[in-house]
């Protein structure tokens, strides 16, 4: 296998390494786009591993220090996204930066115990954690929002339809409370899916765990996971569901606050 000079490593998909030619141009811009997204997800768990492996004497506390510097400067300095889009290797990109800084006995050993399924799953978690508590704290100010304009409107008076004819006399009050009320059950749905997303992969390899010394619990809880995924192989091998988060409320309620088809 040939190596390469590490002041110009560009990782191992590369000809001569893995791959009997260079992976084409395109492929490349492919990955890295769909890779870019997770970039701060993946410098965290570069960082909160390689303070595990020191934790675990897994890394001695000299190249511990060497490495979390390195991603430190690079996050003070050029910025995370742009430095590793600048040295290529998507979730890898780590790797290749601090190989091209410290040489590759050093940045060659910081991604020890882990595979390219725990990066991506890592990554894949905390995008999901995030974006499901942004949709939860705009749920909840949308409820506030809705249950102050019902303190105001407790004598409005207007025709609930249903099918598209009058139903039943109710207030607008009434009507604000309807949608807190669904409000509260689909933040309850997001609040089940965070429970399953945030939980951590981390450790679990491709598929059965490493053999390296490694405390995945340790690594959760720098990654402010709350649990450790037990099962390996189910997590390699499927999503995290946050299927069932979806507010059905976009779907199943009109616009139009007078036509609800609701008559309780």
């Amino acid at each position: 296998m040939l190596k390469q000079d590490s002041t110009q490593y560009r990782g191992y998909r590369n000809a001569g390494i893995r791959l009997s030619e260079d992976m084409l141009p395109h492929l490349g811009k492919l990955y890295s786009g769909r890779t870019q997204i997770m970039l701060p997800s993946v410098h965290a768990f570069d960082e909160a591993h390689t303070v595990m492996l020191v934790e675990q004497g897994e890394l001695s506390r000299e190249m511990g220090a060497a490495i979390l510097k390195g991603l430190r400067d690079m996050a003070e300095g050029e910025g995370v996204v742009e430095a590793r889009l600048r040295v290529g290797g998507g979730m890898h990109s780590g790797e290749h930066y601090l190989i091209r800084l410290l040489g590759e006995d050093v940045g060659g050993r910081f991604h020890v115990a882990r595979s390219s399924g725990d990066l991506g799953s890592v990554a894949i978690n905390t995008l999901q954690r995030e974006k499901l508590l942004a949709t939860m704290g705009a749920m909840n100010r949308l409820r506030r929002t809705l249950i102050q304009l019902a303190r105001q409107h407790t004598d409005t008076i207007l025709p609930g339809y249903s099918f598209g004819q009058h139903a039943q006399p109710m207030t607008l009050a009434h009507f604000y409370l309807s949608w807190v009320a669904t409000l509260e059950r689909d933040f309850d749905r997001h609040h089940g899916a965070y429970k399953r997303v945030n939980t951590s992969p981390a450790g679990a390899a491709i598929m059965v765990g490493s053999d390296f010394r490694v405390d995945r619990q340790r690594t959760a809880e720098l990654l402010g996971f709350d649990a450790v995924h037990e099962n390996c192989a189910a997590r390699s091998s499927s999503s995290t569901p946050t299927t069932t988060s979806t507010p059905r409320w976009c779907s199943r309620r009109s616009t139009t606050p007078w036509r609800s088809g609701r008559t309780t």
